[in-house]
């Protein structure tokens, strides 16, 4: 934002990129006019604890050798609210990426650098007005 001399901005993220338009948003309160935040990291879910790095399984790290479209559906499908929309092409397309060089190994040791800290020091000093949308699944 400094480099384009943009002194406030609306932030939209998703995911992973929630939780880096809440902690902008913490940081740099004056910036921020609008936040919308879909489904934003930073909040545990089952198998993660704040203060914690969760635990890689050896069947995780073996994605980094055998990799099989059904794994990469399984772990596809939490991230939409209607599992069944997620289609085939994109299983394709993310299995392909999966594929390049150096991706697989980036997934995993992501994973073992994930260590959730408390959000709300952070999300009290939010100023903007914020629209949450989560993780409500219809079936």
């Amino acid at each position: 934002m400094d480099k384009l001399s943009i002194q406030r901005a609306s932030l939209i993220g998703n995911s992973i990129g929630g939780r880096l338009a809440w902690r902008f948003a913490a940081r740099y309160p004056g910036r921020i006019v609008k936040l919308a935040l879909i489904s934003p990291d930073g909040f545990p879910s089952p198998g993660y604890e704040y203060g914690k790095v969760p635990e890689v399984t050896l069947f995780v790290r073996m994605m980094k050798y055998v990799l099989r479209r059904a794994f990469v559906r399984a772990n596809l499908a939490p991230a939409y609210a209607y599992p069944r929309r997620l289609s085939n092409a994109t299983v394709d397309r993310y299995y392909e990426l999966m594929l390049a060089p150096g991706v697989r190994g980036a997934m995993i040791s992501r994973l073992e650098q994930t260590k959730l800290e408390p959000p709300e020091p952070f999300l009290k000093s939010i100023e903007a007005s914020t629209l949450v949308c989560g993780d409500n699944r219809i079936n």
